[in-house]
């Protein structure tokens, strides 16, 4: 269903030049979903998470072929300089630094080359870091306030920990600390819903527990909508005009986009649909990125040992982080065994013809994150060997 039929087939044809492992993406399929992403969000703006690509190549592809695409969420501020010193003109750095080297060089790009840079806060200390550096170099430095939209049942916390500006006051005091600052400008706001967008409903194996998740979504959607829009009234009164209200995820992008006050969405994963946005409800998308290890040894009949393999997600350790085959579909990972640092076994149906030399094919739990194991990335299109994409790594370039 996420895959060309034909792809798996003659993958060891297409590949058999290849040095193993090696990181592959099906042009198609990232075409499909580029598609399946505009016509959600064609009524706003998007902005690309590049945590989630982590390929220069792979972003401007992306820019060129979707066209409500408004610029890069970054997360790194040396990131951010990579990107605006290879045209991409408006950033906003999705999570607040300290680091002031970093920052002055940013600011230092943008205002050289006129690029939209916006810092994310959340704290008076990100703010009278900012308020000093903009002082030094004399301009405006552009920032963006984060607040969070995790939601507080009873007994438990569904969400993430990100900001501490929880509720209205919580903000209202933030600005107050910030009054005198001259050398800030105040961009909008972000409320990430992590707990709608990176949260799988539809997990096949886990039927009780999606009733459960989509329950506590639909809860928790008209509450922090309500406090996005409480928070929204407050940022805009205190700026006199009208600002910008960042949202959303992969995810939640049809309920997001439901708040009249969010004026641009970010999207990430769906573009690569990394294989836990599988178990979403409402995505519907294509696998398009991978890898692929090459089958060295036979210890035993329905046993193949291949080199490589860790690639596991980051997050608490849990079966849905470890990457999933792909091809052959009956083959498993070794439970006692896992994925390994140099070498995985698998355990496959003698049916599936598999010898040693052969390849087998594997998607990665998160989207970006596969990019920081390979320096480049094999294209596949109409079921043929493509071209070649850098990952970031690739460009020899490391963001933390």
């Amino acid at each position: 269903m996420n895959w060309s039929p034909t792809f798996p087939n003659n993958i060891n044809q297409l590949f058999c030049d290849t040095e193993a492992p090696f990181m592959w993406l099906n042009l198609d399929a990232l075409d499909y979903n580029i598609n399946q992403i505009y016509q959600k969000t064609k009524s706003s703006k998007v902005r690309i998470a590049s945590k989630s690509i982590r390929s220069l190549d792979a972003l401007h592809y992306i820019i060129q072929n979707q066209e409500n695409i408004c610029g890069i969420m970054a997360y790194s501020a040396r990131e951010a300089i990579f990107l605006i010193q290879n045209g991409c003109m408006d950033i906003l750095l999705g999570y607040p630094t300290l680091e002031k080297n970093a920052i002055i060089e940013a600011q230092k790009m943008a205002d050289k080359t006129g690029a939209k840079l916006t810092f994310m806060c959340d704290l008076p200390i990100h703010f009278q870091l900012l308020e000093e550096i903009g002082k030094t170099l004399d301009t405006k430095i552009s920032c963006c306030i984060d607040i969070d939209v995790s939601v507080q049942f009873p007994g438990l916390y569904f969400g993430v920990y990100r900001s501490h500006i929880r509720k209205p006051e919580d903000l209202e005091k933030l600005l107050s600390s910030i009054d005198t600052f001259r050398h800030i400008k105040i961009w909008g706001l972000m409320g990430y819903e992590a707990q709608i967008a990176g949260v799988p409903d539809n997990n096949p194996s886990e039927k009780i527990k999606n009733y459960i998740i989509r329950f506590l979504k639909q809860r928790s959607l008209p509450i922090l909508a309500a406090r996005r829009a409480k928070m929204y009234e407050i940022l805009k009164k205190y700026c006199g005009h009208d600002i910008e209200v960042n949202g959303g995820g992969t995810g939640s992008i049809a309920q997001t986009l439901k708040e009249k006050y969010i004026t641009e969405v970010t999207v990430g994963s769906g573009y690569f649909q990394s294989h836990i946005f599988d178990q979403f409800l409402s995505i519907q998308h294509r696998a398009a990125v991978g890898f692929a290890l090459r089958v060295t040894r036979n210890p035993a009949p329905d046993v193949y040992t291949c080199q490589s393999g860790g690639f596991i997600a980051s997050g608490p350790v849990s079966t849905v982080k470890q990457p999933v085959i792909y091809y052959p579909a009956n083959a498993v990972w070794l439970k006692n065994e896992g994925f390994g640092e140099v070498q995985t076994p698998f355990k496959i149906n003698p049916n599936d013809s598999i010898k040693v030399g052969d390849l087998l094919v594997l998607r990665h739990a998160k989207a970006g994150e596969l990019s920081e194991h390979f320096s480049e990335i094999k294209l596949i299109k109409n079921n043929l060997y493509h071209a070649s994409w850098k990952s970031y790594r690739g460009a020899n370039q490391e963001f933390h």
